[in-house]
C-alpha cells in the first residue's frame, strides 16, 4: 500500500476532485521473493475550490513482509495526557487567536461555526492595535487589544473596556497598557493561535509557552532567527507546553518529515515559488529588478532556506517549513521566480530521500480576497491543526 501524503486542505470543507494513476517500474512479478527492490510511481492531481495540486510520489521499497493491524497495540491504548489531547480535559479545547485578519477571520468563522471543529470553541482574540470589536463575534468571546487595559464586552461602546478603565483612542479597546498582560492571566483558553505575522511571534509566544499553554505557529519564518526559536524552545520546556508548527500552505510535510528520518535522511529538498512580477513588490527584488519592465521568466532569488528568510522575511514561511521538515535551513534550497506569464503562486517542491523514495509537486494555490499575500488554504490547514489537538481520532497523524 502506497504512503500518501496527507495535504492541509484535506480536512478542510472543501472537497477537491481526484485524478490518480500508478505504475511499477522493473521486471514484470517485481513483488516475487526473487526481487528485492521495487519502484512504484504514483501521480495524483486534485482541483478543488483552493486551488490545484499535482504530485509524483517515487517509493523504493523492498520486498519484505508488512505486518497487518491497525492503530491498535500499546500505542493505540496508550492514555493520552498533555495539553492538546482531548483524553485529558473534560471540555472542549478553548482556543485563543493572536491575530485577527484574513486567517484569523476564516478560523473565527468555523471555529463558531461548530462543523469543522466540533471539539473546539474560541474563546478569546488579542489584536495589537486599537479597533472595534468585530459585530459577529459572540458575547462569551473575550476581545483584547495589545494597546489596551483588558477585554471589550461584547456591545461596549468605542474606547470601553470589559476590564475596566482607560481611554480607548479611536478603537474599540481601553488604552493605557495591559491588554496583552489582561489576555495572558485570562484563564478562558488552553491554546494560543498565531495568526497576525512574525512581530507577534516575537511578542508572545515565549510568554504563552513560558505560562504552560501550547502556541501554534503560523509564520514560520520567525523562526529562522536562531536566538529566538531557542528562547521560544527554552520557554516550552520550562513551561512544559508545546511549540506548534503549522504547515499552512506546505503540502505533505507528513511524507516528507518521516522520509527524512530514514537512514540516509534528506539527499536534496528545494523549493520553487513563482509569482507574477506585482507579487514581488516592497521586496528586496524590487531593488535588484525592475519588476514593471520583466517580459520573461526571472529568478530574482537562489539559495538556502535561511538566505531566503533573511532577504525576503514576507515570503519565507513556505520555504522555513519545508527546511524544518526535511534538511533543515542549511541545506534546503529555495529559488523565487518572478513570470509575467504567471496569473497565481505556483510552488513546486522536489524532497529526495536516500531511503524512502523521491516526491515532486506543484501547488497552484488561490489568493485570498483580503490579503493576496494569503493563500486561502491557509486557514483550513490551521483548523485541520486544531481538529488534530481535539479530536478523539486524528487522520494523517
Amino acid at each position: 500500500m502506497l504512503a500518501w501524503p496527507m495535504f492541509p486542505w484535506m480536512s478542510g470543507e472543501a472537497e477537491p476532485q481526484w485524478k490518480s494513476k500508478r505504475h511499477q517500474e522493473g521486471r514484470p512479478g517485481s513483488r516475487s521473493p526473487g526481487v528485492t527492490q521495487a519502484f512504484d510511481h504514483s501521480e495524483m492531481v486534485a482541483t478543488g475550490p483552493l486551488g490545484c495540486w499535482a504530485i509524483d510520489v517515487t517509493h523504493a521499497g523492498t520486498a519484505v513482509p508488512v505486518a497487518s493491524g491497525g492503530a491498535g497495540g500499546a500505542s493505540g491504548r496508550r492514555a493520552q495526557t498533555g495539553a492538546g489531547s482531548s483524553g485529558a480535559r473534560a471540555g472542549p479545547l478553548r482556543v485563543a487567536l493572536v491575530g485577527y485578519g484574513a486567517i484569523g477571520t476564516v478560523v473565527a468563522r468555523e471555529l463558531l461555526a461548530g462543523v469543522a471543529v466540533p471539539g473546539a470553541v474560541l474563546t478569546a482574540v488579542l489584536v495589537r492595535t486599537h479597533r472595534p470589536r468585530p459585530p459577529e463575534l459572540p458575547p462569551h468571546v473575550a476581545w483584547y487589544c495589545s494597546e489596551g487595559a483588558g477585554p471589550v464586552a461584547a456591545g461596549a461602546p468605542s474606547g470601553s473596556s470589559g476590564g475596566g478603565g482607560g481611554d480607548g483612542g479611536d478603537g474599540g479597546c481601553a488604552g493605557g497598557g495591559g491588554g496583552a498582560a489582561a489576555f495572558f492571566r485570562s484563564a478562558g483558553w488552553d491554546i494560543a493561535v498565531e495568526v497576525a505575522g512574525q512581530p507577534s511571534v516575537r511578542a508572545h509566544g515565549a510568554r504563552c509557552l513560558h505560562g504552560g499553554r501550547d502556541y501554534l505557529v503560523t509564520s514560520i519564518g520567525a523562526l529562522t532567527d536562531e536566538a529566538l526559536h531557542a528562547r521560544l524552545r527554552g520557554a516550552a520546556s520550562v513551561g512544559r507546553a508545546r511549540l506548534l508548527l503549522a504547515a499552512g500552505a506546505m503540502p505533505a510535510c507528513d511524507w516528507m518529515q518521516g522520509a527524512s528520518l530514514a537512514p540516509g535522511g534528506a539527499t536534496e529538498s528545494v523549493m520553487t515559488m513563482t509569482k507574477p512580477p506585482r507579487s514581488w513588490r516592497g521586496t528586496p527584488a524590487e531593488q535588484s529588478h525592475d519588476l514593471a519592465a520583466l517580459s520573461r521568466r526571472t529568478v530574482l532569488f537562489e539559495g538556502t532556506a535561511r538566505e531566503a528568510a533573511s532577504r525576503f522575511p514576507k515570503n519565507s514561511n513556505i520555504a522555513a517549513m519545508l527546511a524544518f521538515a526535511t534538511a533543515g535551513l542549511d541545506r534546503t534550497r529555495a529559488v523565487l521566480v518572478a513570470d509575467p506569464a504567471a496569473e497565481r503562486v505556483v510552488v513546486a517542491v522536489d524532497f529526495h530521500s536516500a531511503t524512502a523514495g523521491r516526491i515532486a509537486f506543484e501547488m497552484v494555490g488561490k489568493p485570498s480576497e483580503d490579503n493576496p499575500a494569503t493563500g486561502q488554504d491557509v486557514p483550513f490547514s490551521v483548523l485541520r491543526s486544531i481538529r488534530s489537538l481535539c479530536a478523539t481520532e486524528v487522520v494523517g497523524a
